[in-house]
């Protein structure tokens, strides 16, 4: 049983069943002479025969529809219902029989023109095999019906032409399926044989191809050796600079901790000092700026402001808006945070009175400063961004919001 072949079942089954049947009706009319035995042995011929036709359509299915047709599913009722009014002795069930006999002869003939219509491979030789038999089995029937007793023997011609229609009925099916068999095996055979053909013809031209393949390989590997080179070189320069971008965003600490594990875990620092400052009317200074202009302002001084905090030891935390925080102490601890910080922020507060005195647009900003503990970490999965927390960042705020312009506001802290 070759699951893409169902066809092969079907057509077992409806062997098996049909020369069952065969030797039922030879064994009764040969051997068995008791009255009883073949009134019993009829009985049950006569129920099971109506399942007889259910491999038979089922086999001329699988051959010719892609998928098995609801009508195979209504035959299939019908003959266990055919079986099941037999075995309740249903009046009228012989016409019952005769008239699902005539229903499948004519589905057996429809699937058969079918597959000739639509061209199906092989359908010609199967359709013969099938249309022969039930030419067959019909004579059968019909010689059943009309001669009720028929005698096997040399001197009934019934019992002759029975037997002579018995053993076509018998060849028509596995001849045609053997010519069917034998056509498709021999197809194969000259498809593989052409495959083959093909195959080694594809095969030297894959050969000739490996060849031409190394030879240029081997022309080319200096070649292949100094692009490597040269890539990897590429490959350098664009780690360095991907390392200098987290650097210019995340304290050196933190980076080298991205890199060796893939993670950073927060760290709490008991003395570190912060640094908050905010710019004086930036609010309604900014409405009459240029958003370019005002960019680059921004841009300007916050450059300035990190050189400064960077030459101090400290570590530039965020910028919101023209708001600027940074510490001093974390990652890497620094006792000498608190003079570190204060030393920045007057460098700052210099370098903005010194822009004032060239520049158009004057800015003045509020400083605060405070000691104390806080948390760091990085936050988020997709854009780091290394963050401060803790009441030690509220309380600089705080110094800040109440300082006075350019001047630095320091806790007692």
């Amino acid at each position: 049983f070759y699951q893409h072949n169902r066809s092969n079942l079907y057509y077992s089954v409806f062997m098996i069943f049909f020369s069952f049947i065969l030797f039922v009706v030879m064994l009764d009319a040969t051997v068995l002479n008791d009255p009883e035995i073949t009134t019993i042995v009829s009985y049950f011929l006569s129920l099971f025969l109506p399942l007889f036709f259910i491999p038979l359509v089922g086999f001329q299915y699988s051959l010719f529809y892609k998928k098995i047709p609801l009508i195979f599913w209504i035959i299939t009722g019908l003959a266990f219902l055919l079986s099941l009014l037999y075995f309740l002795n249903i009046d009228g069930i012989q016409y019952m029989f005769a008239a699902f006999s005539l229903f499948m002869f004519i589905e057996i003939i429809r699937t058969v023109v079918y597959s000739l219509v639509k061209k199906k491979d092989g359908a010609w030789i199967i359709g013969s095999g099938v249309i022969a038999f039930i030419i067959f089995l019909t004579f059968i029937l019909f010689l059943i019906v009309i001669k009720s007793e028929v005698q096997i023997s040399s001197s009934d011609p019934y019992g002759i032409l029975l037997i002579i229609i018995v053993i076509l009925a018998i060849l028509s099916i596995p001849i045609s399926m053997s010519i069917y068999l034998a056509r498709d095996f021999a197809m194969t055979n000259k498809n593989l044989k052409i495959q083959l053909e093909q195959v080694k013809i594809l095969s030297a031209k894959t050969i000739q191809q490996e060849k031409e393949k190394q030879k240029i390989l081997e022309n080319q590997k200096e070649k292949l050796e100094i692009l490597v080179q040269e890539r990897t070189k590429e490959l350098a320069l664009e780690k360095e600079k991907t390392e200098d971008l987290l650097l210019n965003i995340l304290p050196l600490k933190v980076v080298n901790d991205l890199k060796n594990s893939g993670k950073s875990v927060p760290e709490s620092f008991d003395n570190v000092t912060v640094y908050f400052s905010d710019i004086v009317g930036f609010t309604k200074l900014s409405t009459s700026l240029e958003p370019n202009v005002l960019i680059d302002e921004l841009n300007d001084m916050f450059t300035a402001f990190d050189d400064i905090m960077s030459n101090n030891g400290c570590e530039r935390i965020k910028t919101i808006g023209d708001a600027y925080m940074a510490v001093c102490g974390l990652p890497k601890p620094n006792d000498n945070h608190a003079k570190n910080i204060i030393n920045a922020a007057l460098e700052i507060r210099d370098y903005l009175e010194e822009r004032n005195t060239r520049n158009g647009i004057k800015w003045k900003i509020r400083i605060g400063i405070h000691s104390g503990k806080v948390v760091g970490g990085v936050v988020g999965v997709r854009k780091y961004i290394y963050d401060v927390f803790g009441d030690t960042i509220n309380t600089t705020s705080r110094m800040e919001s109440n300082s006075e312009p350019m001047r630095i506001n320091i806790s007692e802290t």
